[in-house]
């Protein structure tokens, strides 16, 4: 993250506490949150890592679980530090926040039982090669059978290479459209070993 782009968030951080949490009509709480809270509500001792979570906690709140351990990993730390603020105040309390770099993830080879990502540029408007680096990252830090929620995908939109590697490496385990189109598809995905 530049100094602007650091300091352009900070900027944004101030703003009121409504404006930077989820709303209820968000495809995370209408969307994500409901399909981690039907897939995962019985499965406590999961490591969760959420990939470019800005200031959201929906994903934290959804998998709450004493049990479980929430990992947020930001390049920016003004959002970061807001997250962490309202991950406080949501009372959740098994976290870590980490700086790190969606192409170079700061997490152990396979120690995660899930990652979620929504509207994270790595996965949705970077280069076909970046888009492969960012989902090898993510298949590296994957337990075995681990599992990757993907928000938005589009097939239309994701190069044809992009798709084959991604079913190399990935089973579609489940998928839901959003709302707002049917462009907008919410994949989960089963780790290929």
């Amino acid at each position: 993250v530049t100094p602007a782009i650091e300091a352009h968030h900070r900027q944004l951080t101030q703003a009121p506490e409504a404006e930077l949490r989820d709303g209820p009509n968000s495809e995370l709480k209408t969307l994500i949150g409901p399909m981690l809270q039907a897939r995962y509500q019985h499965s406590p001792g999961m490591t969760i890592a959420e990939l470019g979570p800005s200031t959201s906690t929906t994903v934290a709140q959804t998998l709450n679980h004493e049990e479980n351990r929430y990992i947020g990993v930001d390049l920016s730390e003004p959002l970061a530090e807001k997250q962490i603020e309202f991950l406080l105040a949501d009372g959740i309390k098994n976290f870590h926040n980490v700086k790190g770099d969606t192409y170079a993830l700061p997490l152990q080879s396979e120690s995660c039982d899930l990652i979620v990502t929504s509207c994270h540029p790595p996965f949705v408007s970077s280069s076909l090669e970046d888009r492969k680096l960012a989902l090898q990252e993510v298949h590296r830090s994957l337990k075995p059978g681990g599992e990757f929620l993907l928000f938005p995908y589009s097939q239309r939109q994701q190069p044809d290479q992009f798709q084959e590697y991604l079913k190399e490496h990935f089973q579609i385990v489940g998928q839901q459209s959003s709302p707002l189109g049917p462009d907008r598809l919410a994949l989960l995905l089963k780790k290929r070993d």
